[in-house]
């Protein structure tokens, strides 16, 4: 089952990254992807026909579509100080767009997963003064942090890839351990 082993750089927290069959009724068993860390388990089915890397600091897995033109990005924030709010702050909103430079907010909504909800954010960036980029910024906290899935990718892909976002986000599950 075993892929993986790392270390998140925020937290010196290791985990493995894996893969398991799963039983889905009425569909037969699939392979779904499993990230573990000390106190957490999420599982998700990984989007079909994109090549996952793991990025080099080892704090998030990506997925890029075969013609290098979008990517999916899972990153998993630490949070220090106890869970995280579904409803991020103004200050939350600063910090998004910080990390997408140019970006504009342009909807902002609740996202679902299998078991908890979050906010998402649909940005829309320019490069260079015209190159349009699209992006999907889905929030998920749970008690060790904040999970973070995005999609980015040409507006004219956006439909299409923002189906695959939703099916990842659909299957995603986040299973706490609790210590002993």
């Amino acid at each position: 089952m075993l892929f993986l082993t790392g270390s998140f750089a925020a937290n010196a927290d290791s985990f493995l990254l894996g893969r398991r069959p799963i039983e889905i009724a009425e569909n037969g068993i699939f392979m779904e992807t499993v990230l573990s860390t000390t106190n957490t388990e999420l599982s998700f089915m990984a989007p079909k026909g994109w090549t996952m890397t793991v990025q080099s600091n080892q704090t998030s897995v990506s997925w890029l579509w075969q013609d290098f033109s979008s990517i999916i990005t899972l990153r998993l924030v630490p949070d220090a100080h106890g869970p995280l709010s579904a409803a991020l702050p103004p200050a939350g909103r600063q910090e998004i767009l910080a990390r997408f430079p140019g970006a504009t907010i342009n909807h902002e909504f609740v996202c679902y997963t299998r078991r908890e909800q979050g906010r998402a954010f649909d940005l829309e960036t320019a490069v260079n003064g015209g190159f349009v980029r699209a992006t999907r910024l889905a929030c998920v906290p749970f008690r060790g942090g904040l999970v973070e899935v995005d999609l980015t990718c040409p507006p004219e892909l956006f439909t299409r890839h923002h189906r695959e976002l939703t099916e990842l986000l659909n299957s995603f599950r986040i299973l706490e351990r609790h210590p002993r």
